[in-house]
Protein backbone atom coordinates (compact mmCIF):
# COMPACT_ATOMS: atom_id res chain seq x y z
CA UNK A 1 0.00 0.00 0.00
CA UNK A 2 1.24 3.49 -1.05
CA UNK A 3 2.29 6.53 1.94
CA UNK A 4 -0.87 8.07 0.51
CA UNK A 5 -3.40 5.35 0.67
CA UNK A 6 -2.16 4.19 3.90
CA UNK A 7 -2.71 8.33 5.45
CA UNK A 8 -6.19 7.93 4.48
CA UNK A 9 -7.29 5.46 5.69
CA UNK A 10 -5.17 5.98 9.00
CA UNK A 11 -7.11 9.86 8.62
CA UNK A 12 -10.82 7.78 8.94
CA UNK A 13 -12.84 7.41 11.82
CA UNK A 14 -14.18 4.16 12.60
CA UNK A 15 -17.96 4.70 11.20
CA UNK A 16 -15.93 5.99 8.17
CA UNK A 17 -14.33 3.48 7.33
CA UNK A 18 -17.68 0.71 7.73
CA UNK A 19 -19.28 3.04 5.18
CA UNK A 20 -16.53 2.54 3.03
CA UNK A 21 -16.61 -1.09 3.69
CA UNK A 22 -20.61 -1.46 3.29
CA UNK A 23 -20.27 0.93 0.20
CA UNK A 24 -17.39 -2.09 -1.24
CA UNK A 25 -19.15 -5.31 -0.07
CA UNK A 26 -22.63 -3.80 -1.64
CA UNK A 27 -20.59 -3.48 -5.14
CA UNK A 28 -19.60 -7.10 -4.36
CA UNK A 29 -22.93 -8.55 -4.23
CA UNK A 30 -24.20 -6.59 -7.43
CA UNK A 31 -21.16 -7.76 -9.03
CA UNK A 32 -22.36 -11.06 -8.82
CA UNK A 33 -25.65 -10.54 -9.64
CA UNK A 34 -27.67 -11.43 -6.12
CA UNK A 35 -29.76 -9.39 -4.32
CA UNK A 36 -30.19 -9.00 -0.38
CA UNK A 37 -32.64 -11.27 -0.10
CA UNK A 38 -30.71 -14.28 -1.94
CA UNK A 39 -27.41 -13.53 -0.14
CA UNK A 40 -29.24 -13.93 3.17
CA UNK A 41 -31.07 -16.97 1.80
CA UNK A 42 -27.40 -18.33 0.85
CA UNK A 43 -25.59 -17.62 4.19
CA UNK A 44 -28.23 -17.72 6.60
CA UNK A 45 -28.05 -14.36 8.31
CA UNK A 46 -31.27 -11.87 8.33
CA UNK A 47 -31.92 -9.83 5.55
CA UNK A 48 -31.69 -6.73 7.77
CA UNK A 49 -27.79 -7.77 8.72
CA UNK A 50 -26.84 -7.39 5.07
CA UNK A 51 -29.31 -4.19 4.51
CA UNK A 52 -27.28 -2.82 7.90
CA UNK A 53 -23.81 -4.43 6.67
CA UNK A 54 -24.16 -2.07 3.17
CA UNK A 55 -25.48 0.99 5.06
CA UNK A 56 -22.04 0.98 6.86
CA UNK A 57 -23.51 -0.27 10.60
CA UNK A 58 -21.42 -2.28 12.85
CA UNK A 59 -21.72 -6.48 12.33
CA UNK A 60 -19.73 -9.34 13.77
CA UNK A 61 -16.51 -10.44 11.83
CA UNK A 62 -18.41 -13.65 11.75
CA UNK A 63 -20.99 -12.41 9.79
CA UNK A 64 -18.78 -10.18 7.83
CA UNK A 65 -16.31 -13.25 7.34
CA UNK A 66 -19.97 -15.55 6.34
CA UNK A 67 -21.19 -13.04 3.59
CA UNK A 68 -17.14 -12.92 1.93
CA UNK A 69 -17.69 -16.81 1.90
CA UNK A 70 -20.11 -16.58 0.07
CA UNK A 71 -19.56 -13.64 -2.37
CA UNK A 72 -16.52 -15.90 -3.36
CA UNK A 73 -13.82 -12.80 -1.74
CA UNK A 74 -12.16 -14.72 0.92
CA UNK A 75 -8.93 -13.55 -1.54
CA UNK A 76 -9.48 -9.66 0.66
CA UNK A 77 -8.79 -12.15 3.85
CA UNK A 78 -5.69 -13.82 2.40
CA UNK A 79 -4.22 -10.33 1.61
CA UNK A 80 -5.12 -8.72 5.02
CA UNK A 81 -3.43 -12.08 7.03
CA UNK A 82 -0.99 -13.25 4.62
CA UNK A 83 0.84 -10.57 3.27
CA UNK A 84 4.12 -10.06 3.64
CA UNK A 85 5.65 -6.89 5.19
CA UNK A 86 5.85 -3.59 3.99
CA UNK A 87 9.58 -2.88 2.28
CA UNK A 88 9.54 0.57 4.01
CA UNK A 89 12.15 0.21 7.12
CA UNK A 90 10.02 2.72 8.91
CA UNK A 91 6.99 0.77 8.96
CA UNK A 92 8.48 -2.60 9.94
CA UNK A 93 10.23 -0.88 12.58
CA UNK A 94 6.49 0.51 13.94
CA UNK A 95 5.35 -2.88 13.90
CA UNK A 96 7.66 -4.09 15.22
CA UNK A 97 7.48 -1.36 18.10
CA UNK A 98 3.94 -1.93 18.86
CA UNK A 99 4.51 -5.49 19.00
CA UNK A 100 6.91 -5.36 21.69
CA UNK A 101 5.22 -2.66 23.38
CA UNK A 102 2.27 -5.20 23.55
CA UNK A 103 3.77 -7.85 24.47
CA UNK A 104 3.06 -9.30 27.70
CA UNK A 105 5.46 -8.17 30.87
CA UNK A 106 6.01 -10.87 34.20
CA UNK A 107 7.42 -10.14 37.60
CA UNK A 108 9.74 -12.87 38.00
CA UNK A 109 10.91 -13.63 41.47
Amino acid sequence: MDYFKQQQILACTSSQLLQHLGVKMKELRVNANITQRELAEKTGIAEMTVTNMERGKNISLSTFLIILRALNEMDAIYKLCFEPLPDDPLLIWEMQRKKIKNKRLRVRK
